[in-house]
């Protein structure tokens, strides 16, 4: 019995000196990897986007008197928290400056406050392997590399030197053309153009990485800012609505492959709207907070449910329309940019056109004649670019006033030294009255950003002969019939005529001439066509005399 305990108590000691022997063994592998485990979470962007929330509210919230400064010190620390405020007020409008602040201010706090260094900043992003960076991040560090030497040209030069914008056969198995940036792309440009990073760099993409979920629009904040001409999210994938059918009916098994509306980021370059495919907002929530913040500029009112839509501008003059469930089927919106520096007609309209210099020169003609004109086209096709071009050759002596529905012309960006005021229509200002307004200002020249309303129109119409020396306006018209038409019936319908020959001669004789725009499936911007309105007057005994 005595043995046979003896061996019960040797086998124990024995297992119990293997089990030791197994976790000295095993514990620095199990430490590395809970440092590891650690160090993945506390480098990680949504901890880093937590802790500038947390500190930045702090700074800006606590009580200055509390902290018993001295006046100077006071003084100092009032105007930083001032400052920042208004920072994270602006940055989300449009505002670059305030944009860059807010950044600089998030680069300190991370490699100040929270020790972010040469060591650690690997954890946040992969720098150092290429292999395990996603097309995202790839992307975002290309634009940091290509902003140190074009600036905001930076994503026009990666389309431009790499071809970007050709259409390809890449959707639909191939089968349908279009125009898409892929994520194979993207890598192949990032083992062309990167081969180190410095620390500064990857902090940068670091910070544009976390002010973009913090206060920026998602994926494409660095995108909106670039030369190019608007961005889109929302408009294409599969709505979430659709996804508890996917696998019930039978034709959609089809789009089991198709990406998510969360996938869906789009630009508009040079007349093109190319599907950026490699970026996707984080989740539903996320491209639904974007468009909750976007069109914010200048608090033009809430969008609820029952509004459906917002029609803004933001700080940059950029126009911003932002829709929602339910009058749309997702959330989305779409920014319009315009390239001021370059709104001159020789950029519009450059010489590789045929006759270019001939409309070049009729279009300051038309300016310096004082002629009423329609700047017809399609969306995108170029009309509001060349309509704000050519004000440059009124004479400097002529009053400007506008009327849009958002703040888009930006004239007096373009032309600071001329008289020009601009109006826009408010929940309690409608349009009319803006344009009754005008007349009271020592206006010469009225220009009405777009005519889109029979309102509009019937009042435009008036004021051409009686409140102004010329007016000029946009239309998507697609033929001058059709300009002269929709303008009939529009003083109709408002009840300005009740006789339809009167109406059409009335219209015939405001509108002097039709600059119609087009934009072919390459994106080529181009005037098709300079056309004459002239009202043609009969001689009723011809008709009377016809069989003769």
């Amino acid at each position: 019995m005595e043995i046979m305990n003896l061996l019960i108590i040797a086998l124990l000691i024995s297992g119990l000196i293997t089990y030791l022997f197994y976790l000295l063994r095993k514990k620095p592998n199990t430490v590395k990897k809970d440092r590891d485990s650690e160090n993945a979470r506390l480098y990680s962007i949504p901890v880093l986007v937590e802790y500038t929330k947390v500190k930045i509210n702090e700074f800006v919230t606590t009580s200055l008197i509390d902290l018993g400064l001295s006046g100077e010190e006071y003084e100092r620390r009032l105007a930083i928290v001032t400052e920042l405020r208004n920072a994270m007020k602006n940055a989300i409008s449009g505002d670059l400056q305030e944009k860059i602040y807010l950044k600089q201010y998030i680069y300190d706090l991370l490699e100040r406050n929270y020790g972010i260094n040469e060591s650690n900043i690997n954890w946040i992003i992969p720098f150092d392997q290429a292999e395990r960076l996603t097309e995202q991040d790839q992307f975002d560090i290309l634009m940091q590399h290509f902003k140190k030497e074009h600036g905001y040209k930076a994503l026009s030069h990666m389309i431009e030197k790499y071809k970007l914008a050709k259409p390809k056969y890449v959707i639909e198995d191939g089968q349908t053309e279009s125009y898409i940036i892929t994520g194979e792309e993207i890598r192949m440009i990032y083992k062309k153009e990167i081969r180190t990073l410095d620390f500064k760099d990857k902090l940068n993409v670091v910070v544009q990485r976390v002010y973009q979920q913090y206060k920026g629009f998602g994926v494409l904040d660095e995108i909106r800012d670039m030369s190019i001409d608007g961005v889109s999210g929302g408009v294409s994938g599969a709505p979430s609505k659709m996804k508890s059918v996917e696998h019930e009916v039978e034709f959609v098994g089809n789009m089991r492959n198709t990406k998510k509306g969360i996938n869906s980021v789009w630009i508009f370059y040079k007349g093109k709207s190319i599907h950026m495919s490699f970026l996707s907002f984080e989740n539903d929530l996320e491209l639904k907070r974007v468009c909750q913040n976007i069109y914010k500029y200048n608090n033009p009112g809430p969008l609820t449910e029952s509004t459906g839509y917002i029609v803004n501008d933001m700080k940059d003059g950029s126009r911003v329309v932002v829709v929602r469930p339910p009058f749309a089927e997702t959330w989305a919106f779409w920014v319009r940019k315009f390239d001021l520096p370059n709104m001159d007609l020789e950029y519009l309209i450059p010489d590789k056109y045929d006759n270019a210099i001939l409309a070049r020169k009729m279009l300051r003609f038309l300016m310096q004649g004082a002629q009423t004109s329609a700047f017809t086209g399609k969306q995108g096709s170029g009309k509001t670019s060349s309509m704000m071009a050519s004000m440059k050759f009124m004479y400097a002596t002529l009053n400007l006033r506008i009327v849009e529905l958002i703040f888009e012309l930006n004239l007096r960006q373009l032309y600071s030294f001329r008289n020009i005021m601009t109006f826009r229509e408010l929940k309690d200002i409608p349009i009319q009255e803006a344009l009754n307004l005008t007349k009271k200002t020592d206006g010469d020249v009225n220009i009405l950003g777009e005519v889109a309303s029979q309102e509009v129109a019937s009042l435009m119409i008036q004021m051409t002969q009686a409140a102004s020396l010329f007016t000029l306006f946009s239309h998507h018209a697609s033929t001058t019939n059709d300009l002269i038409k929709w303008h009939r019936d529009a003083l109709l319908q408002t009840g300005a005529f009740n006789n339809e020959r009167i109406a059409e001669e009335t219209v015939a004789k405001a509108i002097k001439w039709d600059i119609h725009y087009e934009r072919d499936e390459a994106g080529n911007r181009y005037i098709e066509r300079i056309t004459e309105i002239t009202l043609v007057q009969y001689d009723n005994s011809f008709f009377d005399n016809e069989d003769d």
